[in-house]
C-alpha cells in the first residue's frame, strides 16, 4: 500500500528527489559554494551526495571569483592579495589544484 502510493506520487512529480537535488546543487555552485560546502549542507538535511564533475565545480570557482575576489582576474595583482584571496578560496573547500590551474589559464 505505501510503496505504491509513493510511485502513484512519483508518477505525477510530486516526489522528485533527484530533481530537487539536481537544483539544489546547481543553485548552490551558482553562490559560487564549493563542493564541501554543498555537501556539508546536504549532510545536515540527512542527504547523501555525489561529486560534482571537476567542471563543475571550476564554473562554481570563476563565478565565486568574480563575485568576492576579482583582484585575482587583474593582470597585475599584487602578491599579497593574491595569497590572501587564494588562501579564502581554500577556507571555503576548493582545492588547491583547481586554483592553481584557474590561475594558470588566466595568464595565457
Amino acid at each position: 500500500m505505501i510503496e505504491e502510493t509513493i510511485s502513484f506520487f512519483k508518477e505525477l512529480s510530486y516526489i522528485a528527489d533527484e530533481e530537487w537535488l539536481e537544483r539544489f546543487v546547481v543553485k548552490e555552485q551558482q553562490k559560487g559554494k564549493s563542493t564541501l560546502e554543498i555537501r556539508a549542507k546536504l549532510r545536515g538535511k540527512g542527504i547523501a551526495f555525489h561529486h560534482p564533475s571537476r567542471g563543475e565545480e571550476g564554473g562554481a570557482l570563476r563565478h565565486c571569483i568574480e563575485k568576492k575576489y576579482p583582484v585575482l582576474l587583474e593582470k597585475n595583482c599584487e602578491e599579497k592579495a593574491k595569497k590572501k584571496a587564494i588562501d579564502a578560496l581554500l577556507r571555503r573547500g576548493f582545492s588547491f589544484e583547481l586554483i592553481q590551474s584557474f590561475l594558470y589559464t588566466l595568464a595565457d
